[in-house]
């Protein structure tokens, strides 16, 4: 999907809205009551998938064509925007401080099959949001998230990544600030320990090389996004796992909440055996309740500073 310097007509993006609000409607009730979560079928019913298409073309039109109006209505109240620089961006930063700005492109194409986890779709594309001040963009590796919110498909999370010099201002080793937990309400005590539990267990694994307890929280249906832009499956991981890693550890830790799913925000740091000193990054790993337990699905990271 791409709209740069295409005209935005406001019958076409009344038209798309309501389609997606009247499939989205349907299947986010549907997937409330656990329908998902039991036969733990990841690939989207077929409405599903047109709502959520639908979206995210909305997205980028409006992105255009500074419609604020239509981005309060798309993006949920828990938005985050992981920009390509590392920056951490909320809704309300995104509207005031970005869009008014104006985007001259806006192009999101498929690159990954859609993942739906309970009420919560991932969708893994390539394309970039090119502000008029911005010199022109490589292609980026782009994560978005939808929830089903009140009955309606809301964006929660947007993650961009690239290998290149970073195209916003160059951020310092500590990346930008980090408020994403004051967005959503706070995990129950018994859930944050869960997540922190298995945040452990994925470190130790990485510095381990323990195969059997990474396939252990990894689901099958995983990827992994990383700071290079590449996108790998679970058997490509943990191919890569037995690489080896020296250092691996998180700072600022946020977790936000969507039914049976939890978006983690970390600022990581992640080195190879015999690798060079890397820049940390901000990372995002979800995890989703499947059964009785709970099991890596997503993780994208974004370096603040290039190779």
């Amino acid at each position: 999907m791409k709209f740069a310097g295409r005209p935005i007509h406001r019958l076409q993006i009344c038209s798309i809205a309501v389609m997606a609000l009247l499939f989205g409607a349907a299947i986010a009730l549907d997937v409330a009551h656990g329908a998902q979560n039991e036969a733990w079928q990841t690939n989207p019913l077929p409405e599903v998938k047109i709502a959520i298409d639908a979206n995210n073309e909305s997205f980028l039109q409006a992105v255009l064509a500074k419609d604020v109006d239509k981005l309060d209505e798309l993006l949920s109240n828990e938005f985050v925007y992981v920009h390509e620089n590392g920056l951490i961006s909320t809704k309300k930063q995104f509207l005031e401080d970005f869009v008014p700005k104006g985007y001259v492109a806006a192009v999101l194409k498929e690159k990954e099959p859609m993942r739906q986890y309970n009420s919560t779709v991932f969708t893994i594309g390539s394309g970039h949001l090119q502000l008029k001040s911005e010199t022109p963009h490589l292609h980026e590796t782009i994560t978005h998230v939808w929830a089903g919110q009140s009955g309606v498909w809301k964006l929660v999370h947007r993650h961009e990544t690239h290998r290149f010099e970073p195209i916003g201002k160059q951020l310092s080793q500590k990346g930008g600030p980090n408020t994403t937990m004051t967005l959503a309400a706070k995990l129950s005590p018994e859930l944050y320990k869960t997540i922190n539990e298995l945040e452990a267990t994925w470190v130790y694994g990485m510095l381990a090389r323990d195969e059997a307890k990474m396939d252990e929280i990894l689901d099958d249906s995983i990827r992994y996004v990383h700071v290079t832009g590449s996108v790998t499956d679970k058997k490509q991981f943990m191919k890569e796992l037995r690489g080896g890693y020296t250092e691996t550890y998180f700072l600022d830790t946020t977790m936000r909440q969507f039914g049976d799913t939890v978006l983690v925000l970390h600022r990581a740091q992640y080195r190879h055996d015999g690798g060079p000193e890397q820049s940390p990054g901000e990372c995002m790993h979800a995890w989703a309740k499947r059964g009785d337990r709970w099991v890596q699905v997503g993780r994208q990271s974004t370096r603040f500073e290039a190779f």
